[in-house]
């Protein structure tokens, strides 16, 4: 019995390693390195959530932007990827392990447009990587390309799959046939059932990315929150979105810009920038706790100043017929990167006794500026408070609900 007790256990043992391998889906296929604008992330179930900077991305999910929004990601192999308003973007198949035989970076550009600069998978093995789409495919044979699809969406352009190439090469195929696309070349492929040719002459500004400016505009998203209650998400654009632009010209030999794109931002690391002046209310949008924790998205909300970055926070809940309290014990600063940390104190009470106790938060700013102040459209905090006798935790996503100028 006990010989057959162990090998039972060594039997788990083994079996579980396999579940633990690095590349494996425990680990993210890449993160949102810059979010502009409102991105959704749709993974291999069908759950739809809201993508933000810093966010992970894994095998299987499919980024959704709009009209309004765009996306950079980095994936773990130094795959960079740019996706453009209006897309709609799969990781297909996506594994790495640095092991040149088992590595592979496969996607799909349902609709829209992408840019693509290639990581250590395609630059050690150029046939683990490519984009498909329903009319043909995108290997590489270089590094750095923008593809854009279209489908009665890009006004008067006609209909197919544009690719245009900034260094590398790229080759564009499907069963018809394939072309080489060398740079400041542009390849086209009408349809599935036409073979791939080069465009004698840039599609215009077809490849660029470009985001509808107008004055802030409010689209109001009716989403739920944990404890039933119906929130309105503000997404809001501007007249200049914030992003740091950078141009990238491909010149030809006598000198001729094929490749412009002005409104590209510059595929690295962004700065996080706060303003320098004004304050910020940030309400609740959505609220993960315990089981049976009722947050008050009425009385719940964030304070910033920006004069001297710093942040106080009110958090109101009911738990085991508890009404429970936590209000900053000072002001929280705020580092350079948007993060703060503190101490809360905390009080729940119900018709008859009333308990005392601390607590503590964390918390971040992040996503687009907001016009009136420049202050982050976006805030999450998670917090934990107890009495010595009862304890709650939650993580809370906050928007900016008011802002004002003066100090």
């Amino acid at each position: 019995m006990i010989t057959r007790k162990i090998t039972l256990l060594v039997m788990v043992a083994a079996i579980s390693t396999l579940f633990i391998l690095p590349g494996t889906a425990w680990s993210a296929a890449g993160k949102a390195l810059f979010v502009l604008g409102k991105v959704n992330l749709v993974n291999e179930t069908g759950d739809e959530q809201r993508i933000r900077r810093g966010g992970e991305v894994n095998n299987g999910d499919t980024i959704v932007t709009n009209h309004n929004s765009q996306i950079q990601l980095r994936m773990t192999d130094g795959t960079l990827l740019a996706i453009r308003p209006s897309s709609r973007f799969k990781i297909e198949d996506y594994l790495y392990e640095k092991d040149v035989n088992l590595d592979k970076s496969y996607f799909k550009l349902i609709k829209g447009g992408i840019r693509s600069i290639t990581g250590l998978i395609g630059k050690e093995n150029k046939s683990a990587f490519g984009v498909d789409t329903l009319i043909g495919t995108i290997g590489i044979r270089g590094t750095d390309f923008s593809a854009r699809l279209c489908a009665s969406d890009c006004g008067e352009t006609s209909n197919g799959l544009y690719v245009g190439v900034m260094d590398g090469a790229v080759v564009l195929s499907n069963d018809n046939g394939e072309v080489d696309v060398l740079p400041g070349d542009f390849g086209y492929i009408q349809d599935q059932n036409m073979e791939p040719s080069q465009l004698d002459a840039s599609p215009g500004d077809l490849l660029f990315a470009h985001t509808e400016s107008s004055r802030q505009e409010d689209v109001a998203d009716t989403s739920t929150t944990d404890n039933g209650d119906s929130a309105l998400v503000s997404e809001s654009s501007t007249e200049e979105t914030q992003q740091t632009q950078v141009a990238i010209n491909l010149e030809t030999a006598d000198g001729k810009n094929l490749i412009d794109d002005t409104t590209l931002t510059e595929i690295t690391e962004p700065v996080f920038t706060l303003p320098s002046t004004g304050e910020a209310s940030y309400s609740v949008v959505s609220h993960a706790s315990t089981d049976g924790l009722i947050l008050d998205t009425t009385t719940t909300n964030l304070h910033v100043n920006f004069v001297n970055p710093s942040a106080t926070a009110n958090i109101q809940a009911n738990y085991n017929n508890l009404d429970w309290t936590g209000t900053s014990t000072s002001a929280m600063t705020i580092d350079s990167e948007g993060n703060f940390t503190g101490d809360l104190h905390v009080s729940a009470a119900d018709a008859f006794s009333s308990q005392t106790g601390n607590g503590s938060l964390s918390g971040n700013l992040s996503g687009d500026a907001e016009v009136t102040i420049g202050a982050p459209s976006d805030a999450n905090i998670s917090y934990n408070m107890t009495t010595g006798v009862d304890s709650i935790s939650g993580d809370i996503t906050l928007s900016v609900s008011a802002t004002n100028e003066a100090n």
